[in-house]
């Protein structure tokens, strides 16, 4: 009986720190999204926002075109597709491999300039500046949401738990 006994509490404990494991990777489960902020206006934004309740790590990211090259970076592409005649201002923030981001933090990897950017960086006005166009917003909106542009990014929480996100998407593909 006491063997019996030993056995069940070895496998109720054993379960238990199953359980405990799953809900530690649960706390801290990142999940990153691609989205538009403000579509066709001048306060455009597309952003990467990690809605998940954890922290996310970026491992890596890829840009694929149709004509199959592939950039590091969507603000390469973005760079690499614009044409001068398309006049728009934007701020950009990169991420590179490495890369933290926060729960609940949004990252605009591509951010209209405009006034009130501006005013949150601390300069005056756009005076001597090119001025938006709505056809160089247009452009850019479609360069960034061609169906046929493919966005990966891969990224892990801090146990090791590794997703890939890819736009178009709508939940990130784990990987073992």
């Amino acid at each position: 009986t006491a063997l019996m006994v030993s056995l069940i509490t070895l496998i109720v404990f054993v379960y238990q720190t199953q359980l405990i494991r799953q809900q530690q990777y649960a706390s801290v489960f990142p999940y990153l999204a691609l989205g538009n902020e403000y579509s066709g206006t001048f306060n455009y934004k597309f952003v990467l926002v990690n809605e998940g309740i954890g922290p996310a790590i970026i491992e890596d990211i890829k840009v694929y075109t149709p004509s199959t090259e592939v950039y590091d970076d969507v603000i390469d592409y973005v760079d690499a597709m614009m044409v001068e005649e398309d006049s728009i201002l934007y701020a950009h923030a990169n991420i590179n491999v490495g890369r933290f981001i926060p729960a609940g933090k949004d990252i605009p990897l591509i951010q209209i300039i405009n006034d009130k950017l501006l005013k949150e960086l601390g300069i005056e006005d756009m005076d001597g500046l090119p001025q938006n166009t709505l056809s160089g917003l247009a452009a850019l909106q479609k360069t960034l949401n061609n169906d046929s542009l493919k966005i990966e990014i891969t990224y892990s929480s801090i146990y090791g738990e590794t997703w890939m996100l890819r736009n178009g998407e709508n939940v990130p593909e784990k990987l073992e």
